[in-house]
């Protein structure tokens, strides 16, 4: 039996990110345990950190243990999980129990307050307003874009799952390659959807209201010969996202796009750790395992074994089109386990597999009674093949059970089901699309809406609570008052002037001090390394026969321009990803500093309090830190013109431009006898690709290095302005008058602005709570 001591009790706010360990866990446990609470507290998610509290209870106690939770469901169910993975590794065992708080439609609560905010007469509000961290606070309710970009091999159903989602049959889907440019479909609030063309500079080509999916399909066949870019804006019918900018990506398959742009920027959604967009991948059910996918699949299996549990999260495969295969044959389950093989032969692990017929959704979205007579007989097809026939022994597809969600939805759904098993919404789940819109959904929830509500709640209570204190103050104007505000702002100074230099001198230290993750430059150098040897070997695995160079140089050419592609998305994504990342610990570093110290000092609660959020409201905005122009890599030179006779160096057909070829230049025996050297081409031309290559990444890694430096010399910066601002305070003092007081008229008119601030205050808490 798990004892009192071996039990601690946690109260989390999904939204502020505040944690409280409610009994004496942490000083049993020791500093360990404290500095992991202390370190996240308010700036990282539960999920963030909770795998190391763990860890440092199981080292200290190895005793079986019960932990208490008190949060969100949403993060009541991260823990849980965090929980069981644990205790399937280790030899203790820890039990779980919780308690759901339900905080409601938030976001509509704060749009409220924010609208009450800047719509309040109050002086010092409308002056705090100004300061720079509310320069943009109130845009951000509207700055919350969620991307989901659609991945796939040729024909693996695509478009027609995209289609299901926005509610229209707009996408053209064919059993032949149909997508050949990339097609952005934002979510509007509009009845219909409007479409818009565009070239590679962003040139408008045109604009149509109303559009069809012949409109699109006579600009998508465009792009075959061209960059063509088409944004639709339409309400996306099948996605509950509200209070998110959603925008969903079309994209054309790799071995389908005939674009090189194409290709860089479906290595820019997988590797956006930032923005964090949803990458929905499929697999077709008939062809697990074709080779044209290989290159995308490389990326996304680099993208989850260097990122973990978030790329894993934000990465979903999806088994489509498994209404095609014989299930007597290939079982379900069967099928899964051999996309995991596949998956697993390609290093990508454990991760979530959906297994889908968009067919079969798009009917039941459609509706039986609104589809034709060839529509209604495969609708009833679906039925027969998916939902389970006892008197006939047939067990049907259960994409359900199969599907990486709770158990809890997975009985909401067969519920559902035997309510009415003939309906639309019963084929709807058994598609397998249920299951997919569901984890979306949640993703999105989960993560970019409480991102998004915690970088507006944490600065608005920050906001409401100076705002409050200073005009508290404004009604203590007796004797007694002023000459107790006098002590504490006095008591403020000598505290400064006794212990801040050293502390100082401390927290400087520690920004200087640190460590900052680059090991994405290693592992660039190493993709360099291995391109570029795979290409030797390809060169030099045996003799060239002068007809078959083109095809060898077709392969090299293949893996220098992937390798670009790489190197040019790995530096952005990464780079500004492990940037934005330093921003926040240094600003975490700083706050929870000065937080310690102001404790320290034993100042009046009141103005405890009042200096922690002063600090917190006159904080800089952290984007300004980073320069994003800066850390990008170049783009590869050419060769040379006397070498290749085009202005782009990794197009191969331009090198064959001429009678001669260029590409052997002083290399007379390419005409006259029937082999290449291999090893003299590779010398001669990609060696210095390669060379270029880690020029590159030598030249991103010392940009780098200077923006960690700027970044931390803006820690810095923070430190002395914060200082300053603790000294203008302490020096307050000298300002308070005796004869400078408030008429009764003017504390009253303070009193009544007080009562509305105090009550959106209080909104703003139960809200959060």
């Amino acid at each position: 039996m798990i004892g009192q001591k071996n039990y601690v009790k946690i109260k989390y706010n999904t939204y502020t990110y505040q944690v409280e360990i409610v009994n004496d866990l942490c000083n049993k446990v020791g500093s360990r345990c404290n500095d992991i609470v202390n370190a996240n507290n308010g700036t990282f998610r539960i999920g963030d950190w909770f795998e190391k509290f763990l860890k440092i209870i199981y080292e200290d106690f190895n005793d079986n243990f019960k932990i208490h939770l008190e949060s969100t469901a949403i993060d009541i169910e991260v823990v849980s999980e965090i929980i069981n993975d644990f205790n399937n590794k280790g030899k203790i065992k820890f039990s779980f129990e919780s308690k759901v708080i339900d905080c409601g439609n938030i976001l509509e609560t704060i749009k409220l307050i924010i609208d009450q905010i800047k719509s309040n007469k109050n002086v010092l509000v409308q002056e705090t307003l100004k300061k720079e961290i509310f320069n943009s606070i109130f845009d951000k309710i509207n700055e919350n874009d969620v991307s989901i970009a659609f991945l796939a091999t040729v024909s693996a159903g695509k478009s027609t799952l995209v289609n299901s989602f926005i509610g229209k049959d707009l996408l053209p889907a064919k059993a032949l390659p149909c997508t050949a440019t990339i097609c952005e479909i934002t979510n509007t609030n509009i009845d219909f959807f409007s479409g818009t063309i565009y070239d590679e500079n962003y040139k408008l080509i045109k604009e149509q209201k109303d559009i069809t999916k012949e409109f699109i399909s006579e600009y998508n066949d465009k792009a075959n010969s061209e960059f063509i870019k088409i944004h639709i804006k339409g309400k996306i019918q099948n996605l509950a996202v509200d209070g998110i900018n959603l925008t969903i990506y079309d994209t054309p398959g790799p071995n389908n796009s005939l674009n090189e742009k194409h290709w860089e920027i479906t290595n820019l959604f997988i590797k956006d750790s930032s923005k964090k967009p949803l990458i929905v991948y499929l697999i077709p059910a008939k062809n697990i395992g074709t080779k044209d996918d290989k290159s995308i699949i490389e990326v996304i299996a680099k993208e989850i074994n260097d990122k973990g549990k978030i790329a894993k999260e934000r990465i979903v495969f999806v088994l489509n089109q498994i209404d095609d295969l014989n299930t007597k044959e290939n079982p379900i389950d069967q099928l899964l386990l051999r996309c995991r093989e596949y998956l697993a032969d390609n290093d990508i692990k454990n991760v979530n597999i959906f297994p889908l017929s968009s067919k079969a959704a798009q009917l039941a979205l459609k509706g039986k009674s609104n589809l034709d007579y060839e529509e209604e007989g495969d609708f009833e097809g679906f039925q027969r093949k998916f939902f389970p026939n006892p008197e006939k022994e047939y067990l049907g597809v259960d994409t359900i059970k199969n599907a990486p969600i709770s158990e809890k939805i997975k009985n909401k759904f067969y519920e559902e089901i035997n309510k009415d098993l003939d309906s639309d919404r019963a084929l709807l789940h058994y598609s397998g699309f249920s299951a997919l819109k569901y984890y979306l959904e949640s993703y999105i929830n989960e993560n970019h809406k409480i991102t998004l509500i915690h970088n507006l709640i944490v600065p608005l209570k920050s906001f409401l609570e100076y705002v409050i204190y200073n005009n508290e103050i404004k009604l203590q104007d007796s004797d007694e008052q002023i000459k107790k505000q006098t002590q504490e702002l006095k008591k403020l100074g000598l505290f400064l002037g006794e212990n801040f230099e050293t502390k100082k001198k401390q927290l400087i230290d520690k920004i200087n001090e640190l460590n900052v993750d680059q090991t994405v430059f290693t592992k660039l150098r190493t993709d360099i390394f291995l391109s570029f040897g795979a290409i030797l070997t390809i060169l030099t695995s045996g003799k060239i026969k002068k007809e078959d160079a083109q095809t060898k140089i077709n392969e090299a050419h293949k893996i220098v321009f992937n390798t670009d592609i790489s190197l040019k998305t790995s530096i952005d994504s990464d780079c500004n990803y492990y940037l934005e990342k330093a921003v926040k610990e240094i600003n975490a570093l700083v706050i929870n500093s000065f937080n310690d110290l102001i404790k320290d000092a034993n100042l009046a609660v009141s103005l405890n309090n009042f200096l922690i959020n002063d600090i917190k409201v006159g904080m800089i905005d952290t984007k300004q830190f980073i320069s994003k122009e800066s850390i990008k890599t170049t783009k590869y030179e050419k060769v040379g013109e006397q070498e290749i006779s085009t202005s782009i160096w990794y197009k191969p057909r331009t090198w064959y431009s001429t009678k001669k070829v260029d590409i052997y230049e002083n290399v007379d025996y390419v005409v006259t006898i029937d082999y290449v050297d291999g090893q003299k081409m590779y010398d001669n031309h990609f060696s210095n690709l390669q060379a270029k290559a880690f020029n590159s990444v030598e030249d991103s890694k010392k940009k780098f290095e200077e923006e960690i430096k700027k970044i931390k010399e803006n820690g810095t910066k923070l430190v002395h302005k914060i200082e300053m601002r603790l000294k203008e305070k302490s020096n307050e003092h000298s300002k308070l008058s005796f004869n400078n007081r408030k008429t009764e008229e003017e504390k009253l008119k303070i009193v009544d602005e007080m009562k509305i601030l105090k009550s959106i205050n209080d909104q703003l808490l139960k809200t959060t709570l």
